[in-house]
């Protein structure tokens, strides 16, 4: 029988494993709400280019208006509490002049209306700060950008820790490749990458810049 026959030579064989990669924009910004309160409206889709500052969504701020009136309602009693102290160092003052009261008396007055004073420009500075934050909308970034995901709807509640949206400037992407622990021992920096589609047609080339461990807790059963 006829048998091919070929030299043994030494080539170089790759050793590459394929991992799915996140694309990610490297200025994006993640939006929250300043208030709390339900969705009422939203302005533009996911994919939207958007100006800076541009707004995005309109949320019902019916709690933080009513912190608002709250703290109007504390600041016109401390308005009050203001008003009567000033009176007392008047009183105090006066008593003091004519030898009446004691200039421990005058100096306790005098305590009490500037507590009353520090604490009323404190309430004043919460107040313009509750208004203002009632008076905000969800908006874009510092400069223009691409609104990404929207996970929430016209309806749904959020505070000031829900993520509402991102908004991404167009430009250069990092790719973030997670990699089992079993392989993490072998990687290293500047190691070659190569990013490809679902058909595995290249789309760039690259190497690992930084490696960054995310550890998983694994519960263990013990008979």
């Amino acid at each position: 029988m006829p048998v091919k026959v070929e030299t043994a030579r030494s080539v170089a064989v790759n050793d590459t494993t394929e991992y799915v990669a996140t694309l990610k924009s490297r200025d994006s910004a993640v939006l929250m709400p300043q208030v709390e309160g339900q969705i009422t409206q939203i302005y533009v889709h996911s994919g939207d280019r958007v100006s800076a500052g541009a707004p995005l969504m309109q949320i019902d701020p019916a709690k933080q208006q009513a912190t608002v009136n709250s703290q109007e309602d504390t600041r016109a009693a401390q308005e009050a509490n203001l008003k009567w102290a000033r009176q007392q160092y008047e009183r105090a003052s006066t008593l003091y002049s004519a030898g009446v009261a004691s200039k421990q008396e005058l100096d306790q007055a005098k305590a009490a209306l500037d507590a009353a004073q520090a604490q009323m420009r404190a309430l004043d500075a919460n107040v313009r700060e509750q208004q203002v934050a009632a008076s905000l909308l969800p908006r874009g970034g510092a400069t223009a950008g691409i609104v990404g995901d929207i996970p929430v709807r016209v309806g749904d509640r959020v505070t000031n820790t829900t993520a509402l949206t991102t908004v991404d400037k167009p430009g250069t992407l990092e790719a973030y490749i997670y990699v089992p622990i079993e392989r993490s021992s072998q990687l290293r920096l500047n190691m070659p990458v190569e990013i490809v589609d679902s058909a595995g047609n290249l789309i760039a080339e690259s190497r690992i810049s930084f490696v960054s461990p995310r550890w998983i807790t694994r519960r263990k059963r013990c008979w």
